[in-house]
């Protein structure tokens, strides 16, 4: 599966924006129940947050890769001698994750 340029970075970009709305919201979270909400905008606060959203991002990339391979160790997922395209089995259990790590990652796991 060829994956265009500006699909596999939309897809990551969006996998980022995610990231970051998750971080903020642990960081909004944990202010409320300390009561310290003016600790929000503070420039150690950025930092972890982006931080944390890296870190967020890293784990689902590595997650849908494992599922990726799972996928392909088990058979879920084959490859279309034509057109090298992939196809995701209906039984696979996270066919999203390997739909996933097959856009971030621009094709490279293509079968020619």
């Amino acid at each position: 599966m060829q994956v265009p340029n500006w699909v596999s970075m939309r897809a990551n970009l969006v996998l980022l924006a995610i990231a970051v709305a998750v971080a903020d919201a642990a960081w909004l979270l944990v202010a409320a129940i300390f009561g310290k909400p003016e600790v929000i905008g503070t420039p150690a606060a950025r930092i972890v947050t982006t931080g944390s959203a890296v870190v967020i991002a890293l784990i689902v990339k590595r997650t849908a890769r494992r599922a990726f391979d799972a996928a392909e160790s088990s058979r879920h997922l084959t490859w279309k001698a034509c057109a090298s395209e992939p196809l995701i089995a209906d039984e696979c259990r996270h066919d999203w994750l390997v739909q996933l790590h097959l856009e971030l990652n621009d094709g490279v796991h293509a079968k020619g």
